[in-house]
């Protein structure tokens, strides 16, 4: 019964965000990315940022081809996707969590572990089979509110040359203008 309750919250909450994404996808957004590059023993070697404006659903583009940088003074839009853990939602087993109060909003807590043996359809897919964590969901209307997570195992992903370690990463959301949730910031750290 309670993976049941799991399941059907979760396909609330994953109908719920392609509705609010659908509703967006006329607007811009600016993404803002950072990325710290360690030494061996974790200090931090180098730090660079980037902005970039894009929509919130553009045209598929994992290798990067078309999106471009904020530079000069001159925007374009990104045309990758960037991948969401929300599509792939079935491939785990889900379980209820005592609900837990998130930015004054009471929410449903569902852990989700891979289920083993799941399909992919490139690295990004291969490796997301392998998280575990929560999701946090709004009781009132099925939002996400936060989702935590990180790499139960390590996952090779290309042959035996590159093996993904460890990856820990954390969504929060914010109130938009128009009173939906939104992302707010999407921290994540791996190591290769």
């Amino acid at each position: 019964f309670q993976a049941e309750e799991a399941e059907s919250i979760v396909q609330k909450m994953v109908d719920k965000d392609r509705n609010l994404v659908s509703g967006r996808k006329h607007l811009f957004c600016q993404i803002e990315e950072t990325i710290e590059e360690l030494d061996e023993d974790g200090e931090l070697e180098g730090k660079k940022t980037f902005r970039r404006i894009t929509r919130d659903e553009p045209v598929r583009n994992y290798a990067g081809d078309n999106s471009h940088r904020l530079s000069n003074g001159k925007v374009e839009v990104s045309k990758e996707e960037p991948f969401s853990i929300l599509k792939i939602m079935p491939r785990f087993n889900l379980k209820m969590l005592p609900d837990e109060e998130v930015d004054g909003r009471l929410c449903y807590k569902i852990h989700f572990s891979p289920k083993g043996d799941q399909p992919y359809e490139g690295r990004e897919e291969k490796v997301a089979n392998e998280l575990e964590g929560v999701l946090w969901i709004d009781k009132s209307d099925f939002s996400l509110v936060r989702n935590t997570g990180r790499l139960a195992k390590p996952v090779d992903v290309a042959w035996f040359f590159v093996t993904v370690r460890e990856i820990d990463f954390t969504f929060s959301s914010t109130l938009l203008p128009n009173g939906e949730l939104g992302p707010k910031i999407i921290q994540y750290r791996d190591w290769e």
